[in-house]
């Protein structure tokens, strides 16, 4: 009821009025179909399309106006000419793929300059033109990306191209698929060119693989070396055997005694480092398990009299620290057996390793229930070889020792020192 008191010269804004007689004689004249602007009731400016026709309505001549509201439609050209704005600025390469054909709808500047082609020779041409020869044909590449983005909505991965000029290209693409208003369902790829990112990451694997390759000849040289170090320290055990096997002074036999079983730990040494992985460091709780052995079986003069215990933990430390405890180690065994057991005595022999609770320190200890050290060994301690060394050793790691000896029930040599070096530790 209110449109019909009114002329249509109220629907426009007050800054058009004056113009609808003229843009209605020419709409009217040419039946062209033209955009205009109304006004509504609340007075919110409504772009509209306005198309005219004469009729004949209830005996009389007039003009049927077919007006279509252009709100929906102007806020879509004006999203695709904001997308089409930012694909085009975009630093990635943008290219469209019909899913039906296979055929490229659209590219932006960027993938353009990227493959040096306009987009005239491009659009509507099979996506496999751009494709450099590879032992993957084409086919596979889309079957691959098509699998992918049915399994997971996308597609991940470098495609060799090729540019217009024959040179090859490098480019990794991210693909998904959409329903595009004026293709229909296509794949979208977003691209960028890694050619020189991948020659510098297939530099870095052949160095890589040349400095594994230097690595490996390092460590079988470093093994050969252990092992002929080992050889020839059982050659020189060997040769001590012979000689004791040979001398009839008794004080001569105990010295080459000593001298088989302090080369013999350097030799069982150098053959868990041969033996090991790891060539840097050696397992000592497992290497003075063996040496302790050893040791006791070499020594002992009577191994059903005396019982040997050992609960050592797992501790890795270097060959420069392992040789000096593990020869500590052998010479305080070899002392307890010749002195603590004397005249057939029975007892015990006590070895252990563990962490002290402070950063990377451990205590060896060594314990036996033998009769002890005489009253005046303190005197006599700095005179004998054996403690000579083993006092030199310890300071060669910086080690803290200590000795007691309780009367008739035994004694007890303490050796608390750092898994690595102070002035070596990683900072």
């Amino acid at each position: 009821d209110e449109l019909l008191c009114m002329g249509v010269e109220h629907l426009a804004p007050p800054m058009l009025k004056g113009q609808v007689p003229s843009r209605l004689k020419v709409g009217i004249a040419t039946g062209e179909t033209f955009e205009w602007t109304h006004r509504t009731k609340a007075g919110i400016d409504l772009p509209v399309e306005i198309h005219t026709q004469p009729i004949r309505f209830q005996g009389r001549d007039v003009r049927l106006a077919i007006i279509r509201d252009l709100t929906l439609r102007r806020a879509t050209i004006e999203h695709d000419r904001l997308q089409s704005a930012i694909v085009d600025t975009m630093a990635h390469g943008i290219v469209l793929t019909s899913v039906a054909t296979t055929q490229i709808v659209f590219i932006n500047p960027v993938f353009e300059a990227m493959l040096g082609y306009q987009s005239k020779e491009l659009v509507g041409r099979p996506v496999s033109v751009i494709n450099a020869p590879t032992a993957t044909s084409p086919e596979q590449v889309a079957m691959a990306i098509k699998d992918a983005l049915i399994r997971d909505g996308s597609w991940r991965g470098e495609v060799k191209n090729q540019r217009k000029d024959g040179k090859p290209i490098w480019c990794y693409y991210v693909v998904t698929t959409f329903d595009h208003w004026q293709f229909g369902p296509v794949w979208l790829g977003v691209c960028t060119d890694v050619s020189e990112a991948r020659q510098t990451r297939l530099e870095r694997d052949y160095a890589m693989l040349g400095l594994n390759k230097a690595l490996l000849e390092k460590e079988s040289l470093i093994r050969e070396v252990h092992h002929r170090v080992k050889n020839n320290l059982q050659v020189v055990t060997s040769l001590l055997r012979m000689e004791f096997s040979r001398s009839t002074a008794l004080e001569t036999r105990s010295a080459l005694k000593e001298m088989q079983g302090r080369v013999g730990a350097m030799a069982m040494l150098h053959a868990s480092l041969y033996r090991s992985s790891n060539l840097a460091a050696v397992d000592l709780g497992d290497y003075l398990r063996q040496l302790a052995r050893q040791t006791f079986l070499s020594h002992a003069l009577a191994p059903d009299d005396i019982e040997l215990q050992i609960d050592v933990t797992s501790c890795m430390v270097g060959q420069d620290r392992a040789i000096p405890i593990g020869l500590i180690l052998n010479e305080w065994i070899s002392n307890a057996l010749k002195h603590a057991f004397p005249l057939a005595r029975r007892g015990t022999l006590y070895v252990s390793l563990h962490a002290t609770g402070e950063h990377d320190r451990y205590c060896l200890s060594v314990r036996d229930s033998g009769v002890g050290f005489p009253a005046d060994f303190q005197s006599r301690r700095d005179g004998t070889l054996g403690m000579q060394l083993i006092d030199a050793l310890c300071g060669q790691i910086e080690g803290t020792l200590s000795v007691d000896s309780i009367g008739d029930v035994g004694t007890t040599l303490q050796l608390t020192f750092e898994t690595q070096m102070a002035d070596h530790a990683p900072k």
